[in-house]
C-alpha cells in the first residue's frame, strides 16, 4: 500500500488535492541584503544587512481543496480549514499587499501578495465558497 501523497512533508487527507502551489526560496531578497551588506559594509549598516542575507526567506503557499496551508522557512507548516475562515483582511502597508486569514481560535495565517493577483482571487474566491475547491483542477507540486 503506498504512503498518502505530501505537499512539502505535509500528509493530505484521503481526497485532498492541490489546486494552487507556489514555492519562493527566498533568494532575491539574500542576494539584496548581501549585496546591500557588501555596500554599506563601511558603515555599521552594512553589518546588519549581512546578518539579514542569512535567514531563511523560504515560503510555500498551498492552498487544496480542504485547506489553506502556508510553510515559511523552517517553521512548522500552518493551515487553516477552507470552512473555519472567519475573517478575511486585506493589508496595504508601504505598497506591500497581504492577505490575512483568521479562524475562530485565533490562528492567522499571512499571505503576501504583492501583484500575485490570481494568489489574491483564487484566496478570496475559496474562502467566499469553499466548495469552488472542489471543482478545481489540480496543479502540480513539490512532494
Amino acid at each position: 500500500m503506498a504512503p498518502p501523497p505530501t505537499v512539502k512533508g505535509i500528509p493530505l487527507a484521503p481526497g485532498e488535492r492541490v489546486v494552487y502551489y507556489r514555492h519562493d526560496d527566498g533568494r532575491t531578497a539574500r542576494i539584496v541584503f548581501a549585496i546591500l551588506g557588501v555596500v554599506f559594509l563601511v558603515a555599521v549598516l552594512g553589518v546588519i544587512f549581512l546578518i539579514a542575507a542569512l535567514f531563511d526567506y523560504r515560503t510555500t503557499i498551498v492552498i487544496t481543496t480542504q485547506r489553506f496551508i502556508l510553510v515559511k522557512g523552517k517553521d512548522p507548516p500552518k493551515w487553516i480549514p477552507h470552512g473555519q475562515v472567519r475573517r478575511l483582511v486585506r493589508v496595504i502597508k508601504g505598497g506591500l499587499r497581504s492577505i490575512d486569514l483568521y479562524d475562530a481560535n485565533g490562528s492567522e495565517l499571512s499571505f503576501h501578495v504583492r501583484s500575485d493577483a490570481a494568489l489574491a482571487e483564487t484566496i478570496t474566491r475559496y474562502v467566499e465558497n469553499p466548495a469552488l475547491a472542489a471543482q478545481a483542477p489540480s496543479v502540480p507540486y513539490e512532494a
